[in-house]
Order: C-alpha cells, then structure tokens, then sequence
C-alpha cells in the first residue's frame, strides 16, 4: 500500500525534505482572513478611519490668504499686516423702488435717509460718525 503523501503527489520522489506548501497571492490571503475574521476586519477598519480623522484634526490646515492682483492685492496685504487694526463699519444703501429719482428730488428718499440715520444713532453700540450723502441734509 502506498503512502498519503504519494497519492496526493503521484509521480513526485517524496524520499527528499518535505515541500513547502504553496501559498496564494498576497491579496487572495488577506481576503480569506478577512472573510473569517469580519468583526476585527470592521472594527480594524473603523478604527483606522477614527484614527485619520483624529490625525488630520490634530494637524489642522494651512489657511493662505489670496489677494486680488495689481493696487487692490497690495492694500489687502498691507491691511492683513498684523497691527493694523480696521476700525468697524457698516454702509446702507437706500434706492427708489424705480431707480429713476435722485436723492435731491425724492423727498421720500430724504425722509429714508433720515429715519435710518437717527435708528442707527440711537443704538448702543454706534459710534459716532455716522455720515449721511451730502445731498440728502
């Protein structure tokens, strides 16, 4: 009676070392593990995109400023210079609702420009230097 090892390898000289077993591709093992192991394969994963984002968060972005081009660039990177401190500001546009009158003519306009001058000088906050268009006084 012949032995196991010569059945399953029929025509091989099996008097030598034994023969390393052959192993599949890299990606075929990896597969087979996975589809054993599928809670640790989840959880390895989920735990590996935790652990990027944590990483990202912790090394933050670089925030690089753009600045138009020509006279317009150069005022913004002298204006983000730091010491130079903005004072705050606000700018209201009040329009006729036909765009064809003028402040000087529209007295509704005028009586506009008024209301929101005195509401914005009585707020607590409004510093002083409001200024109104020359031809709505």
């Amino acid at each position: 009676m012949k032995s196991p090892s010569a059945l399953l390898h029929a025509g091989e000289d099996t008097s030598g070392p034994p023969r390393q077993p052959v192993r599949g591709p890299m990606v075929e093992r990896i597969a087979g593990w996975s589809a054993r192991h599928r809670k640790t394969a989840l959880f390895g994963w989920l735990l590996l995109v935790v652990g990027a984002v944590m990483i990202g968060n912790m090394l933050g972005t670089k925030n690089l400023n753009s600045y138009d081009p020509g006279q317009a660039g150069r005022a913004e990177r002298v204006l983000a210079r730091p010491g130079v401190v903005q004072p705050a500001s606000e700018t209201v546009l009040i329009q006729a609702r036909s765009g064809t009158r003028t402040v000087a003519s529209d007295p509704e306009i005028r009586q506009a420009i008024r209301q929101v001058t005195a509401a914005l000088a009585a707020m607590p906050k409004v510093a002083a230097g409001i200024e109104s268009p020359p031809a709505a006084s």
